[in-house]
């Protein structure tokens, strides 16, 4: 599956930016490097935690879990609090969860109407407030009522707007103002 799309990565886009974005060499296009994905529900420590296991069906891995640094009585919060939690996804996993995304979750979104927002920096990030996109998460749809939803930080190489326009709608449409 995963290596399906990273052939099609290889074969297909990367020739095709080669001609698109006037590039000498293979080597010098933009490939996606990894994929951050995060949630921090708040709350009380079971919604964390459900958040977690959330985030452990969608992409494969145990999450690293984020802890307040500090303390701050405006937001009632405490050091070493446990907030949330995140995954890094590399390589294979990368490419398995890129797959996973833009072919069963972005077409089950009604609200996305194509890539609006990313950096300067190659980095493409979007929310996603319904986790019922996920077809991993439906059958426990009871336990994580309390998860607003999670951010994707797809990261890539680019550092140019126009190529890293071109290398991210080779997989999802791109919405141009």
């Amino acid at each position: 599956m995963s290596q399906c799309l990273h052939t099609y990565h290889t074969h297909v886009v990367s020739m095709d930016l080669l001609h698109k974005c006037g590039a000498d060499s293979p080597h010098g296009l933009p490939t996606p490097t990894h994929c951050i994905v995060h949630t921090m529900p708040g709350g009380d420590v079971s919604t964390i935690l459900a958040g977690g296991v959330a985030t452990t069906l969608l992409t494969g891995q145990r999450p690293g879990w984020t802890r307040a640094h500090r303390a701050m009585a405006g937001f009632r919060l405490r050091e070493h609090q446990l907030l949330g939690c995140r995954v890094t996804l590399r390589r294979v996993a990368l490419w398995r969860y890129i797959h996973r995304y833009m072919e069963m979750s972005l077409p089950r979104d009604r609200g996305f109407v194509g890539l609006v927002s990313w950096d300067t920096h190659g980095v493409w990030s979007l929310g996603c407030q319904d986790l019922l996109l996920f077809p991993e998460l439906e059958h426990m749809w009871h336990s994580i009522t309390g998860v607003d939803g999670l951010d994707i930080h797809m990261c890539s190489t680019s550092t140019h707007r126009d190529t890293i326009m071109c290398l991210w709608s080779a997989y999802v449409p791109v919405k141009t103002a």
